[in-house]
């Protein structure tokens, strides 16, 4: 059985990781670390305890795996007061791999995390090369117009939710107005377009720039969209094109996962998603060990 440790590391000690440590196996791979990044601002068990799941499954199959609270999340205290979210992140995510380095001394590393978790693992790849690969879930978070429709299309037969629009109290009108300040994308998936480069905002522009940057460094993805996720109408409008042509040599790999939905709610799907990682970094694993 896989054995968790809990420890304390970074700035001042102040942010709480659980390491699993690898039982001993007979199989011939690399020394790699999975690190399991925070889902928004659900602490590091994940959405329906998966993250804890996943963790032990790789320990059990004999890769260590950490999964830790950002700064301000979960039981981590909050530091880096002046640095935004997306940078304090990236930032953290390097210190827990300088603290499995200095722990554990293993030096790869592959990233992983669900929505907000899977953006930070994509920034914090592009900036350390320590990162060998990445397992982005419902990756691209930002919100467009389709991915506010598919969010909130529930709500939005709600007369409740109604009211709070009408009285300026819902938070649908805050993403609205960002998604139109920000991102000039006024199609839903149904309606799909084409967008050429200088339509694109410049966040887009960058992010796109980001795939063949990591590939040029033989870092890995395999990329996973459960069909519940906003971020998969994200993907389909805004990525799909670009990052097939990218995927034609394997080392780039998509997995819609149908019936899922966006917290892999049903125990069915949860195993599906384990396994998918567990195989993808065994995979691999053994394959840059040759």
């Amino acid at each position: 059985m896989a054995t968790d440790k809990v420890f304390h590391f970074g700035k001042n000690r102040s942010l709480i990781g659980i390491i699993s440590d690898p039982v001993k196996t007979d199989r011939k791979i690399e020394p790699v670390a999975v690190v399991i990044l925070n889902s928004g601002l659900l602490h590091r068990i994940g959405p329906n305890r998966i993250y804890v799941k996943i963790a032990r499954a790789l320990a059990e199959a004999g890769i260590t795996a950490m999964r830790f609270d950002f700064s301000g999340v979960g039981d981590s205290e909050k530091q880096h007061e002046n640095l935004l979210f997306e940078e304090s992140s990236v930032l953290e995510a390097r210190e827990a791999m300088n603290f499995l380095e200095t722990a554990r001394g293993i030096k790869r590393f592959y990233l992983t995390g669900i929505c907000s978790g899977a953006d930070v693992a994509f920034q914090a790849a592009r900036v350390d090369e320590r990162v060998a690969g990445i397992i982005p879930i419902d990756f691209y978070s930002l919100p467009t117009a389709g991915y506010l429709v598919h969010s909130y299309k529930k709500r939005l037969i709600s007369p409740r939710s109604w009211a709070n629009l009408m009285t300026g109290k819902s938070e649908i009108l805050g993403l609205m107005k960002k998604s139109l300040n920000n991102l000039p994308l006024l199609k839903t998936p149904d309606e799909p377009e084409e967008i050429d480069d200088a339509s694109r905002p410049e966040i887009e522009k960058d992010l796109l720039s980001g795939f063949p940057e990591l590939l040029d460094r033989d870092v890995r993805l395999c990329m996973i969209y459960s069909a519940g996720s906003p971020a998969f109408y994200n993907y389909q409008l805004i990525f799909e094109n670009d990052i097939q042509t990218l995927s034609v040599n394997g080392e780039l790999q998509i997995h819609y996962l149908e019936t899922a939905d966006h917290g892999f709610t049903l125990l069915y799907h949860q195993e599906i998603l384990i396994n998918l990682i567990r195989e993808w970094v065994l995979e691999t694993c053994a394959e840059s060990s040759l």
